[in-house]
């Protein structure tokens, strides 16, 4: 069964390497054939004070190449802007690196991440590099999870959202500030190369992924507990829990999609110890956004899911989260058997009237972004229509027809844009973000597709039965990453499918985990394999082909593998079997055989 593209060794060489001498004026690159992230490490002759003038670069895609060396003339056009992003700026001169004895060296002493490393001799003298080689340190979890079909580009889709999920799970210690957490040295990042740090609600898809592929959830726990744990004790924003690990910055739709992720984590896991643990920090969340709501139930926003829109007040992407978050924190409590279940479970019923009564327009089924006719005209956003889907706030027929108008307005032949119609100054004002030039915000909002809303759509696809809906989604968007030589999801692209780099610099994350939760999809919908109750004690293993041939799938749950396999045999009916620990019990549809392994 496929699996990922986990290197087979800890220490990994350039393609093809041999010792070099470098002369002055000459290049060279070196090439490890796919993204790898780690320590790089290189055995040097003499240092030199001439290795302020070599230069070096790396990238995971060799065309950002002239970019990157033009941030030698100008740092801002890459870094300067993103004041916490400098440290990870991927260009520099090797006196830069730092001496490890005996002529080796690490460049920067920090985690690096890149295919291609370029050094560029401009000295006036010969460089010698007698060894080069990168120490991979992501966690070192196996992939016991798994999915295959018969469409290999699914197949290379569901390898390349665990591989990135793979290699942003890093050692806690090179977070950008560092973080220590009591169950793992290792945490989830959203950016591996760029961000080094946790948020909460790129957290949330990528613990999916992780629970549904890795063969030990700890990290999921680790990270989790790392933004749990700086939860406001005091002020105005006492109980909530902030967005990144490293700043702790406040995004409300992430305190919310943190508390999503724990019971998602619970629930797979069957950790009910742990939320027992975080029984208070629950309450005082409850309190916090009690207190926000507004007479209608809703939340007021400070900012949006992209940051960068001046959208404060009442967004539909905020108010889909509010009603996940209630849902969760009333199973939460139930778990625990506590009276707040009640309370969490009204307030979700609540603010799910008051997202159709406030987002909802006569003449289509879309929600709008902000409450219907605030701006000069209606605004879509695709996050609150998929949401509405994944979240039950819209019934089967208007799920429907969200996702047909969605495929009708929203699609190009590469993803899913964001927003419909697109943001124009004249027509909405002062919204982008300060620290970005103008033409920075347009761009990143207005021509480019995000792999973490393709994620969600898939996922919204296959919860409303249109399995071949979802796989289309996912082809397209997976297509437009591997083509171009990527195992890694991206932070975005642009419309047409290119690099994500803007005429005012800034090249982004090519390696985002928001973008793999697919994966878990495809497990989870396709092969159907769900939890009934917390730690897979009962589960559900019903597929939904589509159109395809034959799956085969595996789960990891706490009692041992859960199997599936099924194919479409001439008549058109699905035949197969689950196989599964005797431990638990398991509901399936006709045609499927349970078969129970014993111990």
């Amino acid at each position: 069964m496929k699996r990922s593209y986990s290197p087979s060794s800890r220490e990994l060489v350039p393609d093809g390497f041999s010792p070099i001498v470098l002369q002055p004026g000459q290049t060279v690159r070196f090439d490890f054939e796919i993204k790898r992230a780690g320590l790089l490490h290189v055995r040097l002759g003499g240092a030199s004070p001439a290795w302020e003038r070599i230069r070096y670069a790396y990238t995971s895609d060799d065309r950002l190449f002239p970019s990157l060396y033009k941030g030698f003339e100008d740092e801002a056009w890459l870094s300067g802007r993103f004041p916490s992003y400098v440290r990870m700026r991927p260009f520099g001169t090797l006196s830069q690196f730092v001496s490890r004895g005996d002529g080796v060296y690490v460049l920067e002493d920090d985690l690096t991440v890149l295919r291609y490393l370029e050094i560029d001799n401009r000295s006036d003298e010969p460089l010698e590099i007698l060894e080069l080689w990168l120490v991979y340190t992501a966690a070192p979890y196996k992939t016991v999870g798994g999915f295959e079909c018969d469409d290999e580009l699914i197949n290379d889709c569901w390898a390349m959202g665990v591989y990135t999920t793979e290699i942003c799970s890093q050692p806690s210690k090179y977070t950008q500030r560092e973080l220590i957490g009591p169950f793992s040295d290792y945490v989830i990042w959203d950016g591996v190369r760029r961000d080094k740090d946790i948020w909460g609600g790129d957290l949330r898809p990528a613990s999916l992924t992780a629970l549904y592929a890795f063969d030990r959830p700890e990290i999921v726990k680790n990270t989790l507990e790392l933004l749990l744990s700086i939860q406001h004790a005091e002020g105005e924003e006492k109980g909530i829990i902030p967005g990144s690990g490293a700043y702790g910055q406040i995004f409300y739709e992430w305190t919310m999609w943190t508390v999503v992720n724990l019971w998602e984590y619970v629930l797979l896991t069957g950790d009910v110890g742990y939320l027992r643990e975080n029984a208070n920090r629950l309450i005082e969340v409850v309190a916090w956004m009690n207190k926000r709501m507004d007479r209608d139930g809703l939340i007021s926003g400070l900012n949006s899911w992209m940051y960068s829109i001046d959208a404060r007040g009442k967004i539909s992407g905020l108010a889909l989260a509010q009603k996940a978050a209630w849902d969760a924190l009333h199973r939460l409590f139930a778990l625990l058997d506590h009276p707040l279940r009640h309370f969490c479970q009204e307030q979700a019923e609540r603010t799910k009237r008051s997202i159709l009564a406030q987002f909802s327009v006569a003449g289509t089924p879309l929600l709008t972004m902000l409450p219907a006719g605030t701006k000069q005209r209606d605004r879509f956003a695709i996050d609150g229509n998929l949401w509405a889907i994944l979240h039950d706030v819209a019934d089967p027929p208007r799920a429907a027809a969200i996702l047909q108008e969605v495929q009708e307005r929203f699609w190009t032949e590469r993803g899913s844009i964001n927003v419909v119609p697109v943001f124009e100054e004249s027509e909405d004002g002062a919204w982008w973000w300060e620290v970005l030039p103008k033409e920075a915000a347009v761009w990143r909002h207005n021509d480019t597709i995000w792999p973490y809303m393709s994620a969600y759509e898939a996922l919204a696809s296959f919860h409303a039965g249109q399995t071949d809906r979802g796989l289309e989604v996912m082809r397209r968007i997976g297509a437009s990453h591997l083509n171009q030589g990527h195992r890694t999801y991206w932070e975005m692209m642009n419309r047409d499918g290119s690099l994500p780099v803007g005429n005012h610099g800034d090249t982004l994350s090519l390696s985002h985990a928001w973008g793999g939760s697919s994966s878990y999809g495809l497990q989870a919908y396709v092969a159907g394999i769900r939890p009934l109750e917390p730690g897979f004690a009962s589960f559900s293993a019903k597929p939904a082909l589509g159109g395809l041939k034959w799956m085969k799938a595996e789960v990891p749950t706490p009692h041992g593998i859960i199997e599936v396999e099924a194919e479409r045999n001439p008549a058109g009916q699905i035949k197969g079997f689950v196989r599964h620990p005797q431990s638990i019990r398991c509901e399936t549809g006709a045609g499927m055989e349970i078969v129970r392994r014993r111990p």
